[in-house]
């Protein structure tokens, strides 16, 4: 893990981050700003295998509501100087689209995404309920008035 430089600003608001600790993880979350979280190479796997989802601080972590971001700025890695943070979706299902650093293998998620991502890699098993079959109904016998059914086969037969 790579050492963590003093006053990393949010590739997303340009705030500067702080830093969480989550489990054995260092994380690098914008406090305040817009409430993204950096994870270095591993460190989502880790988190996301190691810590229960919603124990974590990262539950904690607030985003300003009147802080407005621009969705089209280029987002730079905070560990590599100039590179240029790659969009990529994590999977169809989730519709997160994770900035990725090409080089460091680095990612930044937007406030929400990661709670996203847990809920598809972690679903929630929910407990078995045991349906008790009903018997189906018993179908209703008509009774057929074949002196009817003759009447009406007439009918027909004297029309052509």
């Amino acid at each position: 893990m790579s050492s963590r430089p003093t006053d990393v600003k949010c590739p997303a608001c340009d705030r500067t981050l702080i830093e969480l600790v989550v489990g054995s993880v260092r994380l690098d979350v914008c406090q305040g700003g817009c409430g993204g979280v950096w994870f270095d190479a591993t460190e989502l796997a880790k988190v996301n295998q190691d810590i229960p989802s919603g124990t974590e601080p990262l539950t904690e972590v607030s985003q300003t509501a009147l802080l407005n971001l621009d969705e089209q700025r280029t987002r730079k890695c905070i560990r590599c100087q100039n590179v240029k943070l790659e969009r990529k979706l994590f999977s169809l299902g989730s519709g997160v689209i994770m900035d990725c650093c090409p080089h460091c293998g680095g990612l930044w998620l937007d406030h929400g995404e990661l709670e996203s991502i847990r809920a598809e890699t972690n679903p929630v098993r929910r407990p078995a309920h045991h349906v008790v079959a009903r018997p189906a109904p018993k179908p209703k016998t008509i009774p057929i008035n074949f002196g009817v059914i003759q009447q009406v086969q007439r009918l027909r037969v004297s029309r052509y």
